[in-house]
């Protein structure tokens, strides 16, 4: 089980699912880095897209070098677990 639907619990759910388990990922808020969404929402990477993805989820191209707001990493994160 994973508490926590943000970038940390994202990922930890990742390497739980690459270990062959299936992770349990529950969020007290009704969304994806809900708590990113509220306080940040035009966040934007100081550190260009290739260093700045999370294991298993790319931050796309169409987002710049520089682009996307942690909460569609995160988003595109939550994708790539269900897969």
């Amino acid at each position: 089980m994973v508490v926590g639907a943000g970038p940390a619990g994202l990922a930890a759910a990742w390497a739980i699912r690459q270990a062959g388990a299936e992770p349990l990922v529950v969020e007290q808020a009704d969304s994806v880095a809900a708590s990113w969404r509220k306080r940040h929402d035009h966040l934007r990477l100081n550190t260009h897209r290739m260093f700045s993805h999370q294991p298993g989820a790319r931050i796309p191209r169409g987002l710049g070098s520089f682009g996307g707001t942690v909460l569609h990493a995160s988003t595109a994160r939550c994708r790539a677990i269900s897969r």
